[in-house]
């Protein structure tokens, strides 16, 4: 008995990796990967990348990461691998200490948690895939640049984008780092964790940002952001996000006005089909650029930029690959602008789309309006897709709680020419 206890111990003290069986020849398999000391080295570090690569590790497959272990790098999955109903799972050794699934995870449980840390783009990103689950790892970013998980595939094709994301009882903790969680993804659920992302360096940063079409559902979670806790679309997104973001706690420490932070908003929406419910806001207030509001509703800054050319006859507009739908604003620039079309500057205002189809399209002045006269073909054409303020957001509020300064539940109107279609309440 002392000896197979002295044989356990000289293997903890040890770095593996454990195919269990043996090189996944079968399947459900788990992969272990331990580190020999508790901060891991740079070789420790590539053997967890060389195990996502692996195309052996697939559905119904575990990846587990040694608890109280900290490796360093900028970890990728990037396997299109395709999971439905039978996920790959990363998750810590220690997840029978975790608490059961729908309770809220938080930094006591740290010790029963890998550490994934970094300064590149991301600590660690999932690319591609359907059917991945990350249960109780901790991700660390280490850069004002560094976004702490990304689930990004930085793809304007639909089908590339990675789906079926399962985030549970995740921490992302860092007092620099530019995001928290970053997604240009399908169907997300994040539950259960707790994520941390400040900045005092006066750039702006988010707790989670979306800029993908979602669904993401955000439930249960702590989640405080030094400027934004939650950021949904914005200019570099090029789909209409759609969010749930129920039963959550948004907290910013008072410290932070003290700091030097860019405090912000709570949720900020741009574009985005959401319901916000049942959440509890605690401390929303002025920041160093503007009063801070609970739940924002907002234009976006920019958009896509489409190369077009204009038809003098039709008054079509034909731009390839664009993603303009009926009753976008729209700005208008190039080395000549068409005459019919000067009104349509970001000077002025822009214009609205209407008669959209396929890559062809026509502006109106007002949305849902007479169709301009284009008379000069103009050259070097160029259309900014620029979001409607409320009326390309549907949002559902209800049921919500905030306390402290400026914190009643606002929306930020920013373009007065355009009616809101919001819906709030509670």
């Amino acid at each position: 008995m002392r000896l197979a206890l002295g044989v356990l111990i000289a293997m903890a003290a040890s770095a593996a990796v454990v195919y269990n069986p043996a090189a996944c020849s079968t399947h459900p398999c788990t992969v272990t990967i331990t580190c020999a000391a508790a901060t891991c080295t740079a070789g420790e570090a590539t053997e967890v990348q060389t195990v996502l690569d692996d195309a052996a590790v697939t559905c119904s497959d575990t990846i587990e990461l040694q608890a109280g272990r900290t490796w360093t790098g900028d970890f990728t999955f990037s396997r299109a691998i395709s999971c439905s109903g039978n996920p790959l799972t990363i998750r810590t050794t220690a997840v029978s200490s975790l608490p059961a699934l729908g309770s809220r995870i938080n930094p006591g449980y740290l010790a029963y948690m890998p550490t994934l840390t970094g300064s590149g783009n991301s600590v660690f990103n999932i690319s591609r895939g359907v059917g991945i689950v990350v249960r109780g790892v901790r991700f660390s970013p280490s850069g004002a640049t560094t976004d702490g998980l990304r689930v990004y595939a930085n793809s304007p094709t639909l089908s590339n984008l990675p789906d079926e994301i399962d985030l549970q009882q995740i921490i992302v903790r860092a007092s620099q780092a530019r995001n928290g969680f970053l997604m240009e993804a399908r169907s997300i659920l994040l539950r259960d964790s707790h994520i941390e992302a400040w900045s005092f360096n006066l750039n702006e940063n988010k707790a989670i940002v979306q800029i993908g079409p979602g669904p993401l559902t955000a439930r249960n979670n702590y989640l405080s952001g030094g400027s934004i806790h939650v950021l949904i679309g914005g200019e570099s997104s090029v789909y209409r996000p759609e969010c749930f973001i129920v039963g959550n706690t948004f907290f910013r420490p008072t410290s932070l006005l003290a700091a030097n932070v860019l405090v912000k908003n709570g949720i900020e929406t741009k574009d985005g089909t959401c319901q916000i419910a049942n959440n509890w806001f605690d401390n929303v207030y002025q920041g160093g650029d503007q009063i801070g509001q609970v739940i924002a509703i907002n234009s976006r800054e920019g958009g896509p930029v489409y190369s077009a050319t204009a038809d003098t006859g039709t008054d079509l507009l034909t731009a390839t690959g664009h993603t303009i739908v009926n009753n976008d604003r729209v700005f208008v620039s190039g080395t000549t602008i068409p005459a019919g079309l000067i009104g349509c500057t970001s000077a002025l205002g822009g214009c609205f789309a209407r008669d959209v189809s396929g890559s062809t399209l026509r502006l109106a002045s007002t949305v849902g309006g007479v169709a301009l006269d284009i008379t000069t073909a103009g050259s070097g054409v160029l259309l900014t897709r620029q979001f409607a303020t409320c009326g390309s957001n549907r949002v559902l509020v209800t049921g919500n709680y905030s306390s402290g300064s400026y914190s009643a539940l606002t929306f930020l109107q920013s373009d007065p020419n355009v009616a809101h279609t919001c819906k709030s309440s509670g």
